[in-house]
Order: C-alpha cells, then sequence, then structure tokens
C-alpha cells in the first residue's frame, strides 16, 4: 500500500493487534483524532469496514460513545444498506461486500482477521481495503498473524501532523 500523497510525511498503513473489542476501538479512536488534526481539525471521508453486518451496530455505538467522536460531534453512521451519503461530519461504517467502487481518505478494517473467514478470503478484502484507501489505512486484528502484519506497522500516524 503506498498513499496518493507527494509529501514526505506519508502515513504508513499501521495495525492493531489485541483480543480486547474495547481498545481496538480506542485505537481507531484516536487515528481519527490524529487524521482530524492532521485534516486541520475537519473531517475527511473515513470509512471503517467491517466484514460482519451483524457486529455494525453495536460497532457504531461504541465508537459514537468514544471520548473524541463524542466532544467531536461527530456522527458514525452504519452504512450496511448500501452508499450512503456523505456528510463533513461523519464516518461511516460498512460491511466490506458493499464498497465496491467506493474511494475514501482513510479506510479502517475492523477485526479483518476474524475466524470466521477463510485466509484466502481475508486477503481479498485486504486488496479491496486499499483499493479504497487515498491517504491512510488502518487495521485490527485478533491475532498477530505474520501473513498480514507484515505489511502494516504498529504505531499511530502522530508524526504527519
Amino acid at each position: 500500500y503506498v498513499a496518493y500523497m507527494k509529501s514526505r510525511k506519508v502515513p504508513s498503513p499501521l495495525m492493531y493487534v489485541s483480543q480486547n473489542e474495547s481498545s481496538k476501538i480506542n485505537w481507531i479512536e484516536q487515528r481519527i483524532q490524529e487524521v482530524y488534526k492532521a485534516y486541520g481539525k475537519r473531517l475527511p471521508s473515513i470509512a471503517i469496514f467491517l466484514n460482519d453486518k451483524n457486529a455494525i451496530k453495536p460497532f457504531v455505538e461504541q465508537l459514537q460513545d468514544t471520548d473524541f467522536i463524542y466532544e467531536s460531534s461527530i456522527n458514525v453512521v452504519d452504512g450496511s444498506g448500501g452508499n450512503v451519503l456523505a456528510d463533513s461530519n461523519q464516518i461511516r461504517v460498512y460491511p466490506i461486500d458493499v464498497v465496491k467502487g467506493m474511494e475514501f481518505d482513510v479506510v479502517f478494517f475492523h477485526n479483518i482477521d476474524s475466524t470466521s473467514l477463510t485466509p484466502d478470503l481475508v486477503k481479498r478484502y485486504i486488496y479491496v481495503g486499499v483499493s479504497r484507501a487515498a491517504f491512510f489505512l488502518g487495521i485490527t486484528l485478533n491475532s498477530g498473524n505474520q501473513e498480514y502484519c507484515k505489511y502494516f506497522k504498529e504505531g499511530d500516524w502522530s508524526k504527519i501532523i
């Protein structure tokens, strides 16, 4: 993955590995806050992909309740039905199977290595995410599978701010 930026501060694709759902959501919140600051305290187009439609509603509720998202009055929207019209202060959460043809400044995959997915399907989903992210790409994983981790770094995007 290479961002479309012509800058020395090109963000690396990041990953966060944990079994703890709350810590993964907090990690995503922190990366969103970094992007928000990098864009001059405005929100670029942000999408979060989940591979389980049933997990979207609880994820939306948990992310909406994080400190930064709540205090910034950012809306987290369920995109299960497909294309959701973009709002300037909105994060959209989609099931991975409805994002064909869409592009976003920032893309996160949440729990991409779900036990219900085959390794080939995970690779295909990662490819979809990489091809949808213009500048920033982050994933959360349940385990540190070396096959996926070699393409991502641990850390943050604070150096781009």
